[in-house]
């Protein structure tokens, strides 16, 4: 019998994440509370335009940078979620 794997990990700001296969980008950022449209986010190097947020696929050890946009300027949010992410 061969185990199926469901989940996949992703790495955002560094920190390791649970994430389900398959699991769009913009429904991965939305379920960890992050404001859409205040953000930036960059995948593997590249940045994600947000007009690509709905049709970019997150792959098993994907690494995402996460810039918060807040009044006056910007900083790097750093994020902590210790929950499994279904999609």
């Amino acid at each position: 019998m061969v185990l199926e794997r469901l989940y996949m990990q992703v790495f955002v700001n560094g920190d390791a994440f649970d994430c389900s296969e398959g699991a769009r980008l913009s429904d991965f950022l939305t379920q960890m509370g992050l404001p859409l449209t205040k953000i930036a986010i960059e995948l593997n190097l590249s940045i994600v335009p947000k007009s690509t947020y709905d049709t970019v696929t997150l792959r098993d050890q994907d690494r995402l940078e996460v810039v918060h946009f807040i009044g006056g300027g910007w900083c790097w949010q750093s994020l902590y979620y210790n929950r499994v992410l279904s999609v």
